[in-house]
């Protein structure tokens, strides 16, 4: 540890003592524990007759994408395809996270969604390392850090305390929801509840950005290092960070630091484009996929007063280099936010990170000024925490009030779901299952086999599909049509409760 700390220090960081440490394994502890008491009431308090899923109200959709990735890989295959459309695989293709948490399934035999938490959990404590580390750059007193690390794991923007107020905007779906309400990665807190590979992804970004920080030409190679892997199964943030360390290097009057960053990097990029280009189900996702911003009135209610406090510090100290970078994050992140590409809104990841360290600046000069009294301290404390907590607040017990209600997908039927089972362990890996929409989802997940129509962006051409689902099992539809169906889709069995 010793030896790590020396390597992380800069010229403007003191070292960080042991007792920080002792801070940021009790917070990691905390985190993990808040952050899975919703899962372990959903799955203490399922009913006799009902499995719960482990599925969270952040991605309803998603989280069985992953369970079919560990799945996967549990069965023998470290290479993945796409389950969640007919259409053969092309190339089977690499994510090394989902191979790590696989494989972390397979050696230990846990059943996939114990496996999902438990290295949720892991990643926790390797995440809040990173983010301690992280902060410590920009403040020396140990008094600061603490503060601003414990603002960072809880802080949000507004939507929670907003909601009443546009209710009947949010009747119309999640994309006219402020963010803080379903955007996983649009804070620190949803991102530690929701999945281990946003809080990998996160690390590395962060990890990368320390790296580059240090305009170092050797401390660029280790940084390429990390976007390396971070590109391999997140390649979104590939354009967004090439051009933050490539302007901030260029300002900084470093440009040769950029190139190794660049070329050590590449490769996962590459990788990526040949996927595009050489495996049709790939390149069917990639095009139909699209993960807007929201409008920019509810991004302004997203991160609410955490915006508000950081242009504050921002325009107070502008001047002082150690906070130059963060101040160019927030301008070319929320430009990203914006630019006419399909997945705008990935580039939420990290973006509240340099607000909260700014905002933290002013936050604590505030509340540390001599001339408080106590009762207007107090006053003033309760105020911020209503201010930049309440979201969370909002979104925590939402969850524990969604899993009491339990119905799918929360919770699906026991019988159900060991004809799931059974389907993975007697059905052949290329059988194609034709299901309702109601379980559909889950198949990929607890079979590992694949499904006609499965999901809004896997399943290739998922608005045409969805109707000859429908279709095929409305009882007026002719014998004639749906044997057709099924022989012109190659459909081996279907799945029916």
């Amino acid at each position: 540890m010793k030896d790590l700390l020396r390597f992380m220090k800069t010229k403007n960081q003191v070292f960080i003592k042991q007792n920080e440490w002792i801070f940021v394994v009790i917070m990691s502890v905390i985190m993990a524990v808040i952050t899975t008491a919703p899962y372990l009431y959903g799955y203490f308090t399922a009913p006799e007759d009902k499995v719960f899923t482990g599925v969270s109200f952040l991605s309803i959709t998603d989280t069985p994408v992953y369970y079919s990735y560990i799945e996967q890989v549990k069965a023998g295959n470290f290479l993945f395809e796409n389950l969640f459309t007919s259409e053969p695989t092309n190339i089977r293709n690499l994510n090394i996270l989902w191979l790590d948490v696989g494989m972390f399934a397979r050696i230990f035999h846990l059943p996939t969604p114990i496996a999902f938490q438990i290295y949720r959990i892991i990643c926790i404590f390797l995440f809040l390392v990173v983010l301690y580390l992280f902060i410590s750059r920009f403040f020396e007193k140990r008094k600061q850090r603490f503060f601003c690390f414990t603002f960072a794991l809880f802080a949000s923007g507004v939507g929670g305390l907003a909601a009443p107020f546009i209710k009947p905007y949010l009747s119309a779906g999640y994309y006219h929801w402020p963010m803080d309400l379903w955007v996983t990665e649009s804070n620190i807190f949803l991102t530690l509840y929701q999945s281990p590979h946003f809080i990998v992804s996160l690390g590395l970004m962060l990890l990368s950005i320390i790296f580059v920080l240090k305009n170092n030409l050797k401390m660029s190679f280790l940084s390429g290092l990390c976007l390396l892997f971070l590109f391999q199964f997140h390649p979104y943030y590939a354009p967004f960070l090439y051009v933050l360390f490539g302007v901030y290097l260029l300002w900084r009057g470093k440009p040769l630091n950029f190139l190794p960053i660049f070329l050590i990097s590449l490769p996962s990029v590459l990788y990526h484009a040949y996927l595009l280009n050489f495996d049709f189900p790939t390149f069917v996702r990639a095009m139909q996929t699209q993960t807007l911003t929201t409008e920019w009135w509810l991004t302004l209610i997203s991160y609410g007063f955490l915006l508000v406090f950081a242009v504050w510090s921002a325009i107070q100290n502008f001047k002082k280099e150690k906070y130059q970078f963060l101040i160019l994050w927030m301008i070319i992140g929320f430009t990203f936010l914006y630019l006419p590409i399909p997945f705008q809104r990935r580039f939420t990841e990290g973006l509240s990170i340099p607000m909260i360290i700014l905002s933290s600046v002013v936050i604590f000069e505030f509340l540390y000024r001599r001339d408080h009294a106590l009762p207007r301290l107090y006053i003033c404390i309760f105020a911020l925490a209503t201010l930049f907590l309440f979201s969370n607040v909002f979104n925590y017990t939402r969850a524990f009030g969604i899993y009491q209600k339990k119905d799918m997908p929360y919770y699906v039927s026991k019988n159900v779901i060991e004809k799931m089972y059974w389907m993975r362990d007697n059905l052949d890996e290329n059988t194609i299952v034709l299901s309702t929409k109601k379980y559909s989802a889950f198949i990929p997940g607890f079979s590992g086999r694949r499904v006609f129509f499965g999901h809004w962006s896997e399943t290739a051409f998922p608005a045409e599909k969805e109707k000859l689902v429908d279709k095929f099992f409305d009882d007026d539809v002719s014998d004639e049509w749906k044997d057709k169906f099924l022989k012109d889709n190659k459909i081996d069995y279907i799945f029916y409760d």
